[in-house]
């Protein structure tokens, strides 16, 4: 699901906010779903549906936008935690059934990952106590329906972020608790094996009552937690590796050189991303795939910076590569340029990484299978394939 298009929206706090496009195709389900109880809910609220200002839909549309703005307040709880622990938070992403905050590194100390995970249901509650509140106290009709509304689905939202399931706050929660005993990987285990009991459950009860949304949470479930696992392992596997070792050697190319001087490029290097050297000193990449959503008759006269994407950092190529996994599976092209001394020197590319999982992954079930070293380390990589289309940085 991340892989799919987000929009920047707003900066707070140093953090970029993003809009994901699923949330989008979730906004008119909300409405309608809202709208069509606008009656009821009305009525559980101790109002007359006729005094309220806006409407059905109207307030199924202001509803919704109370839904994700909790959402956001939510994200920004753990924002504000794991900056006070010395974490860099780089941006958090509105999407369907929740947030996303994109972290440098996750907490290593269990304790320290107990209260980045709980402070978001503790937000929520709190947020849900406020909203009680301003009922309680509005004599107002469309404050009390408002107060009533999001107080509800506040409780909701922490009720269900404390499930003990990846990827809520309280699969993580449940993790920092058995690492303490047993450790980070043997207690995500166990986490994901609670997890996928959630999801086979959720699952078996939308197929049941014909539900998309207790599917859809379901899915989210599952593949939140085997993510969650399989980027463990990763940083496991990768411990040790710098950027640089995996980094692909890629002059960059100016900003204001056309679109035909730079697929010239492409195609010369054999490259389909690469670096740009920016005028405002921000990390950015050009893709083929942007080049080709230009009409060859208009490349002449586009710009490289008129289709660049701008991610969020660079990488030192001292800097360990398991640091950077979450920022380089969301960048564009899923790439990242590569400096040394504060010049750019290449791009570390997912797929590049993916054969050096591959071969780690290798090398440990050599291991285990004869108990022995077999072969030259794997984990650095000197000598790149020719499909690669460059050199090792």
């Amino acid at each position: 699901m991340m892989g799919l298009k987000s929009w920047k929206i707003a900066r707070i706090r140093g953090v970029d906010v993003n809009l994901h496009i699923s949330l989008l195709l979730l906004l008119p389900y909300l409405v309608l779903a809202i709208g069509s109880r606008f009656g009821s809910v009305a009525r559980d609220a101790g109002v007359s549906a006729e005094a309220l200002s806006f409407g059905a839909w109207g307030w199924g549309f202001i509803c919704a936008l109370g839904l994700f703005a909790s959402i956001l307040i939510h994200e920004f709880g753990h924002v504000m935690v794991a900056q006070t622990q010395g974490t860099r938070v780089d941006g958090v992403t509105l999407m369907m059934l929740g947030g996303l905050s994109t972290m440098d590194r996750p907490p290593e100390r269990p304790f320290a990952e107990f209260r980045l995970a709980i402070i978001g249901p503790l937000v929520s509650l709190a947020l849900a106590g406020c909203f009680l509140a301003l009922e309680s106290a509005s004599t107002q009709p469309d404050l009390k329906f408002l107060g009533f509304w999001l107080s509800r689905t506040n409780l909701a939202l922490a009720v269900f972020n404390l499930l003990p399931a990846f990827p809520m706050d309280g699969g993580r929660a449940l993790r920092s608790l058995l690492a303490v005993k047993r450790g980070q990987l043997k207690a995500t285990q166990t986490a994901v094996k609670v997890s996928t009991v959630f999801a086979w459950s959720f699952g078996v009860m939308g197929a049941l009552s014909l539900n998309i949304i207790l599917l859809l949470i379901a899915f989210f479930i599952f593949a939140g937690a085997q993510t969650e696992l399989a980027f463990l392992l990763s940083r496991g596997l990768l411990k040790g590796i710098r950027a640089g070792d995996v980094a692909i050697e890629v002059s960059p190319i100016a900003e204001n050189q056309n679109l035909i001087a730079c697929a010239d490029r492409m195609i010369k290097e054999r490259q389909t991303v690469l670096p740009v050297i920016t005028t405002s000193g921000e990390s950015a990449l050009v893709s083929l795939g942007r080049i080709r959503t230009i009409p060859s008759e208009f490349r002449d006269t586009t710009r490289v910076r008129d289709i660049m994407s701008v991610v969020r950092r660079s990488l030192d190529k001292q800097e360990a590569i398991s640091d950077a996994l979450s920022e380089l599976a969301t960048s564009p092209g899923g790439s990242l340029p590569v400096t040394s001394d504060g010049k750019i020197i290449g791009i570390v590319r997912a797929a590049d990484l993916n054969e050096v999982l591959q071969l780690k992954r290798l090398e440990e079930s050599a291991i285990l299978s004869f108990g022995t070293h077999v072969g030259e380390p794997t984990g650095v990589t000197t000598e790149p394939s020719e499909k690669s289309g460059g050199k090792a940085a």
